[in-house]
């Protein structure tokens, strides 16, 4: 699993999630319910989008990359891996 997309907007996130997996990438979503109202302590948490399968994640990033990197929405990648 590969960390390769974060941001406090659930929506955009989900649009980055699509992006994904119209490109046939599995991916999910992390922190989902902290994002709808369950926020622990005075900070927001982002939500997070992983990857199911490592040997995607360098495909995965390069479509963020396209799609969202030159966009005000777009915001920068991870590469957490757990």
């Amino acid at each position: 699993m590969l960390k390769v997309y974060s941001h406090e907007n659930l929506t955009i996130l989900y649009l980055a999630k699509n992006l994904l997996e119209l490109n046939n990438i599995v991916c999910f979503v992390k922190n989902e319910h902290y994002a709808s109202g369950g926020h622990v302590g005075l900070s927001t948490i982002p939500v997070e989008l992983w990857v199911a399968d490592a040997d995607d994640a360098s495909k995965a990033l390069t479509i963020l990359e396209q799609e969202l990197g030159n966009s005000q929405i777009g915001r920068a990648s991870c590469r957490e891996r757990v």
